[in-house]
Formats: C-alpha cells, structure tokens, sequence
C-alpha cells in the first residue's frame, strides 16, 4: 500500500509540476516544498482552481486537460435555460416576447414574427399574461402552422381569465402576426409574456428568436388567413 508520505509527493507533483525526485519524502518538507512551488495561474493552468473569479461567474474546463480551468461569465439568456436550443430540425426558443401597458385601453394585441419564414412551418406554444380587472392570470396554448406570408392554420386553448374570446392569423404585408381580441377588446394594465415557442418541419432556422407584441387600434393593412380553431375551458 502506498504510503501518506509517497501520496502527498504525487498529487505535489501534479500540481506543481515539479520532477517527484526533487519533492522531500518528509511529511513537513512536502507541505513546505507545496507551499514555495504552488504559483496558480490567472487561468488555473498549474493549480485547477484559478484565483479570483467574480460573484455569478462559474469555474469551467478550457480544454479537456486535467486542471486546465477558468472563471467564466454565464450570458443572461442561459440563466434560465437556453434562449435558442435545435436539434434534429427542431427548434425551441424561450424568453420570446414580453409587453406592458401602464394603463386601461381598448384594442388588440398584435405578436408579430419580425422575420420572414422560408417555408411552412410547424409551431407550438404558450401565451401567459396578466389582467388588472379581474386580478388574475390568463394563458393561451396554442398550435399553428405559418409560411412566409399566410397562415394555413391556428389553433387555441383559451384558460380561464382572458380577456379576449378570439384569435386570428394574418400578414401585414411585412411579417405573418396573431391577433388576441379584436380593436374593441378591454384590456386594464396588460401584461403579456411569451415564454417559449417550439418549431418544426420547413423553416426553423428563419425564425425570429424575439417576437414583437403590440397594441392596435385598427386592424387597416392586415390580410387575414388560416383557419383558427379555439377552444375555451371552464373550471367548476
């Protein structure tokens, strides 16, 4: 069995990098040998665990070498979880839109994809928001299938608290948009998050990773197509 003595000189060595037939065999002029050999870089190439590093950073592997570390600043968007995740042509974006109106108003909301799909594709998600009248949350699942300038069709689950009953696809002569409601809808205070769509099939790459949320008061310039099928679901 190896000795404490022959263990210390090893993992001395590893860190230090020094030739073992030059680490004492003594218990008290290793620790002393470790102690005037050990010179960690700004990267930890020599120790493994680099010095400093700032709150929120995490320790990571530069290359696949033992010890071989650094302190790295996470971007915001992975805090959560990845912002734009594909894989076998299936694409998940997360964090996609969120809007805020400090005030009452009547009106539809517009999500609009600030970027021209290249062919039909497949699209699944969830709209969640907030209204102050009713004091509670809303939410809307829905499924779709949008090309470059229509829609072939959408379909909704409306949870309890929307403030809206409809929902419609269209294309505003720039971009294919969903409309919430319609221009005589009350809104009070709205708050509107899309916190992830999944897409599939044709054009995944062209798909905006942030969509586009507003408030209309006229619908002029929207041609609207696809077929949309909403369901409405009622607790007791």
């Amino acid at each position: 069995m190896i000795s404490l003595e022959d263990a210390l000189r090893l993992l001395v060595q590893k860190v230090t990098g020094k030739p073992v037939d030059e680490i004492p065999s003594d218990l008290e002029g290793i620790v002393a040998f470790a102690a005037q050999n050990y010179e960690p870089s700004a990267e930890g190439e020599s120790g493994g665990m680099p010095p400093g590093g700032l709150a929120g950073q995490v320790l990571t592997k530069k290359t696949d070498d033992d010890y071989d570390t650094k302190w790295t600043t996470i971007d915001g968007s992975i805090s959560g979880g990845s912002n734009d995740l594909t894989k076998n042509n299936c694409r998940v974006i997360t964090n996609v839109a969120q809007y805020f109106l400090n005030t009452g108003t009547n009106g539809a909301i517009k999500i609009s994809l600030p970027n021209k799909l290249t062919g039909d594709t497949m699209m699944s998600g969830e709209i969640i928001g907030y209204d102050h009248s009713t004091r509670l949350p809303w939410r809307v699942d829905f499924a779709a299938m949008g090309a470059q300038d229509s829609w072939v069709y959408l379909n909704g689950v409306l949870y309890p608290g929307c403030p809206f009953t409809t929902i419609r696809t269209g294309y505003d002569k720039s971009y294919i948009c969903i409309i919430l409601g319609t221009t005589s809808t009350t809104w009070s205070y709205p708050s509107i998050t899309i916190p992830r769509v999944q897409l599939s099939y044709k054009g995944v790459a062209a798909a905006p990773t942030e969509w586009e949320i507003e408030m209309i008061t006229s619908e002029s310039g929207i041609t609207f197509s696809g077929s949309n099928s909403i369901k409405t679901i009622s607790y007791t």
